[in-house]
């Protein structure tokens, strides 16, 4: 696993927010997995995915993580 460094986050072109079925390993191409890390609103609900589709470059946040440890209704 990666830090989420400040030179990577200014590359990302889109964020998305989803459910378990985003972390099939076929939907990105370029895979890297990064650490939980505080941000100034907390911490991400899991480690973020990044990695390319379709060309794009895009991070992954599991809305209530791979694990379904956070209820949807209290984020």
């Amino acid at each position: 696993m990666e830090t989420m460094d400040l030179q990577m986050s200014s590359t990302i072109r889109v964020g998305i927010i989803g459910g378990s079925g985003f972390d099939r390993s076929d939907i990105l191409s370029n895979r890297v997995e990064h650490e939980i890390f505080d941000t100034p609103y907390g911490q991400p609900s899991d480690n973020l995915v990044s990695g390319t589709i379709n060309g794009v470059q895009c991070v992954l946040c599991f809305r209530h993580g791979r694990q379904h440890s956070f209820n949807p209704t209290k984020l």
